[in-house]
């Protein structure tokens, strides 16, 4: 578990420092630590802290094209992912909204394989907290 804390550490720190080699406004900053902290939670099947920082409404179009809601995406079982990185992160940011792309890349525990996917996330700001509310994931070749 530490190494994935580590990976996603490391991971929060690029992408921090990686938008076109500069650093990350603050706004930006918390969206990606938001990102990083849900999809951590996620991988350790800590539902409370993915509930918070997931929206109501939140909808996922996976890699297969299913549209999956909130109840449904929460209620998966975790698979567990190892050398987890995001790169090429741009994090837009339109007021309380914010849209972040970037490829993720990672290693399925249970299978070994190698995956990558180009990734899509809408974020709101709502009482001061950062919620995911939509997302997309095409697999792309790693």
């Amino acid at each position: 578990m530490w190494r994935l804390i580590f990976i996603f550490g490391i991971t929060l720190y690029q992408a921090q420092t990686s938008a076109l080699g500069q650093t990350l406004s603050k706004t930006e900053q918390e969206v990606m630590q938001a990102e990083v902290e849900r999809e951590s939670a996620t991988q350790r099947g800590d539902v409370k802290t993915v509930e918070k920082l997931t929206a109501e409404e939140f909808f996922l179009v996976d890699a297969t094209g299913k549209a999956v809601g909130r109840a449904e995406r929460i209620g998966r079982p975790p698979r567990k992912r190892l050398r987890d990185s995001y790169d090429d992160v741009k994090i837009r940011i339109y007021g309380d909204t914010a849209v972040l792309t970037s490829r993720r890349s990672w290693i399925w525990e249970d299978t070994n394989e190698a995956k990558s996917a180009r990734i899509i996330k809408v974020w709101v700001k709502r009482r001061d907290q950062w919620r995911i509310v939509a997302a997309q994931n095409t697999d792309v070749t790693p």
